[in-house]
């Protein structure tokens, strides 16, 4: 169902759906129909929305975190899509603060999904031990949140990998990640 809302003098056009799980089978029928130059549109779109580019700043973070769950969701039929396209610019060391925190809702996103969880595991782990500097700050981050949270044992291993590494984040990450463990009735005890 089409809706259009108005975002002070913007109108957003978005579309709901009956059940959130409709997404999922949207997303994977574009992504088998549509052509390249889509997909390209649809890159430099939400390339525009990680950087912020043109978009209020009191609705950024919540257009960042609807762009996170379409990528998570992209990221069943295209993995290498998202971490080409997506996980690897803007986790390089020159990208927007914005664009860093866009990658880590879809490590987020994507590690809520049980498909991809082991993806978004692989993708941290590697980026906590091989990365670079932003790419470990991230790791800390996306470790002491959701992926956290799904794999608590595993982040506490990376968070003391990291603290060994000297990731200046890593003390609060362990706190961080206790707190999201006893929030979500998660093991706080690992």
């Amino acid at each position: 169902v089409p809706v259009a809302k108005s975002a002070g003098s913007i109108a957003v056009r978005h579309v709901l759906f009956r059940a959130p799980e409709y997404r999922r089978h949207v997303v994977a029928e574009l992504w088998k129909s549509l052509d390249r130059e889509f997909w390209s549109g649809m890159r430099d779109w939400l390339h525009g929305i990680a950087d912020g580019d043109g978009y209020p700043p009191d609705r950024h973070s919540e257009l960042m975190s609807s762009a996170a769950i379409g990528l998570a969701l992209l990221g069943l039929e295209a993995p290498d899509e998202i971490i080409e396209c997506y996980l690897t610019p803007w986790t390089a060391e020159d990208a927007f603060p914005s664009e860093q925190m866009m990658a880590l809702y879809v490590l987020w996103r994507m590690s809520m999904l049980d498909q991809l969880s082991p993806l978004a595991l692989r993708i941290a782990i590697l980026w906590a031990g091989e990365g670079r500097s932003t790419q470990r700050r991230l790791a800390t981050i996306a470790f002491s949140g959701e992926l956290g949270a799904r794999y608590p044992v595993e982040a506490t291993k990376r968070l003391g990998q990291l603290a060994d590494q000297r990731e200046p984040l890593a003390p609060i990450a362990f706190a961080q990640l206790f707190a999201t463990l006893a929030e979500q009735d998660g093991d706080a005890v690992v």
